[in-house]
């Protein structure tokens, strides 16, 4: 398991984590520098997931921080596992209890990505979803109502990936996720509105999948980003979880995947037709109810 010259995905994602521990117990960068036996300027820069120092052992160095700071032995373990399953097998999963740590590394992605793609096959894209639509998504996929409002907050936060024009968002959006009530009328209008609008933005592109295609090609949402210097990974969440799969092989059938999904897609101005007229849909509904 220890290794002097990790990958650049393995120090992005465990950087991310032990960033989160670390702020969690109010430690400062140069307190886990120093226990684990480097800079301050090297420990920051494997929190941001820019590289380990060759000189330092991973696994021990990475231990000494996770004990000074206290964590219990299912934190130490999870983590230890992780750079285990990294290393080995290509893919971790970071689980509900978690949920903080899990949106934490996703926005250290999103933040350095210069593409997303957003494959969704029953609900519309999370990084566009808005508040109501998103409380409605996780009450109906069964998460317990007092972690609701934590995750809706997380999920808004990532909106901000938006504001970069250095990033590009291909949202890839199954043609029946447009007509699922998955919330009420009003709401369901109001989302789709927010889905014209922020396609008005230049780094922003939705493509509809028609539902022959969706029915042949989708199996789950799922999100795969790629990055200006390093390999690119996918991410799929649901109500359990998120799992963030890093190994090169297989994030390259993903991205094969990705690229037949989208080719199969509707142009951008025809998508933003089928999502007016779904749009009108529930306006009347709404008027109606």
């Amino acid at each position: 398991m220890a290794s002097s010259r990790p990958s650049p995905a393995l120090t992005r994602t465990i950087g991310g984590r032990l960033r989160v521990l670390r702020e969690a117990n109010g430690r400062t960068v140069q307190w886990a520098a120093d226990r684990a036996g480097m800079s301050k300027s090297a420990w920051s820069r494997f929190e941001l997931g820019e590289g380990w120092p060759g000189t330092v052992d991973l696994a021990q160095g990475l231990a000494r921080v996770l004990r000074a700071l206290g964590v219990d032995e299912s934190q130490y373990h999870a983590v230890m596992t992780d750079v285990h399953k990294i290393n080995t097998l290509g893919w971790f999963i970071v689980d509900l209890n978690s949920v903080d740590e899990q949106f934490a590394l996703l926005l250290d992605y999103e933040r350095i990505a210069t593409s997303i793609t957003d494959v969704v096959a029953c609900t519309l894209p999370g990084i566009i979803q808005t508040r109501r639509y998103a409380e409605a998504v996780f009450t109906r996929g069964g998460v317990p109502a007092g972690r609701v409002a934590q995750r809706v907050e997380a999920r808004l936060s990532r909106r901000r990936a938006l504001d970069r024009d250095t990033m590009t968002l291909t949202a890839v959006i199954a043609e029946s996720a447009l007509h699922s009530p998955i919330a009420a009328a009003d709401i369901m209008a109001e989302q789709l509105e927010e889905v014209v609008a922020v396609a008005r933005q230049p780094n922003v592109i939705i493509r509809v999948l028609p539902t022959n295609a969706a029915m042949s090609l989708v199996d789950g949402g799922y999100l795969l980003l790629e990055f200006a210097d390093d390999p690119p990974v996918a991410y799929a969440d649901n109500v359990f979880g998120g799992m963030f799969l890093i190994d090169p092989t297989k994030v390259a059938h993903v991205v094969r995947q990705t690229r037949r999904l989208v080719a199969a897609t509707l142009e951008p101005d025809q998508s933003i037709r089928l999502i007016r007229g779904a749009l009108r849909k529930f306006r009347s509904r709404s008027k109606g109810a």
